[in-house]
């Protein structure tokens, strides 16, 4: 083989080479560009469902800027939390729009941030555009945006949960004010009969210090059988068939004279209307009762002397019409 031939082949294998590597060359470099196209959309996708998610959360989100408050980003929930739009927010500060009930508090948020990094569960004031004050809980965190430190803020607005928790303290006040103060014996028992809580006036007649002394007990443990063995009957009977009960009940004690009261007994239900246990309010008519008894015997024992005496005896009004004879 000639000189010439060989260098022609070497040629032809350096020219096969140099296109078998920019072929596989080629196909690394579009590979990799499809693999970044496709770590683009992703990323484009993750930036849209972020977006969304965003703009979407019922609760309030803001992006503003760490030194004064300026608001940069805000989401619907800010608008429809604090009615301000997007337009009314951006540019400008917190101060300004008069946000905050206490600006002192702003102040706070922000050393605690430079401190930590991060807020969690801060509960403050905010005022909306109408005027009205908005009870919310921030969590927030420090961002940084082009170098410039940012504060990403998620405010969930709290204003009708503390209405319920106000209502409901209103509502345990005048329940405890009731039980407290009421002379009459109160009383909540579950579907055994067992106590679930009693007044101060029950506990009292109990001998109890404390009425929550009596949860779970039953009347079992305050009287004699011959009470509490008919108390537990009514009870049950009114868990079956949702009947109210009013009566007068003789309370046989095992360490004291026996005492009567008037007492109403009505089903305990849940929300549901299901029955769970009864409520029971007993007024004490002992001073009554024993009046009643006291008057009856007076008269057995005036009716018995009447019928017995020989004499004629006999009462009249003032137009002389009998009332009353013996016999």
């Amino acid at each position: 083989m000639s000189n010439s031939d060989k260098t022609k082949e070497e040629l032809i294998k350096q020219f096969d080479d140099l296109k078998n590597e920019y072929n596989s060359k080629k196909e690394l470099y579009e590979r990799e560009i499809s693999d970044l196209r496709q770590e683009e959309d992703i990323l484009r996708k993750s930036e849209e469902k972020f977006r969304i998610a965003y703009m979407t959360n019922p609760d309030l989100i803001n992006i503003n800027r760490l030194s004064d408050g300026m608001y940069i980003s805000v989401n619907d929930g800010f608008t429809k939390i604090l009615g301000y739009t997007a337009e009314d927010a951006i540019g400008r500060t917190s101060i300004e729009m008069n946000i905050w009930v206490n600006p002192e508090e702003r102040v706070e948020l922000v050393k605690n941030l430079k401190a930590k990094g991060e807020i969690k569960n801060f509960e403050t004031k905010f005022l909306s555009k109408d005027g009205n004050i908005v009870d919310g809980t921030m969590s927030s965190s420090l961002i940084d945006l082009d170098g410039v430190p940012h504060i990403l803020s998620i405010i969930k607005d709290i204003t009708e949960q503390n209405k319920a928790k106000k209502a409901l303290a209103k509502e345990q006040f005048l329940i405890n004010a009731l039980m407290d103060n009421l002379s009459d014996h109160i009383y909540f028992k579950d579907r055994e009969s067992r106590f679930i809580r009693i007044n101060k006036s029950l506990a009292h007649s109990f001998g109890l210090d404390d009425p929550a002394l009596a949860e779970g007990k039953t009347d079992f443990d305050f009287f004699t059988r011959e009470h509490a063995q008919q108390a537990f009957e009514d009870e049950q009977s009114i868990i079956r068939t949702g009947h109210i009960l009013n009566t007068e009940e003789k309370e046989t004690h095992p360490n004291k004279s026996d005492t009567w009261v008037s007492t109403t007994k009505i089903p305990l239900t849940d929300k549901n209307g299901n029955i769970i246990g009864t409520f029971g309010i007993s007024r004490d008519v002992t001073i009554r009762k024993l009046a009643e008894e006291e008057l009856n015997q007076e008269r057995y024992l005036m009716r018995t002397l009447m019928d017995n005496l020989p004499d004629h005896i006999y009462f009249k009004d003032h137009q002389s019409r009998f009332i009353r004879i013996n016999k």
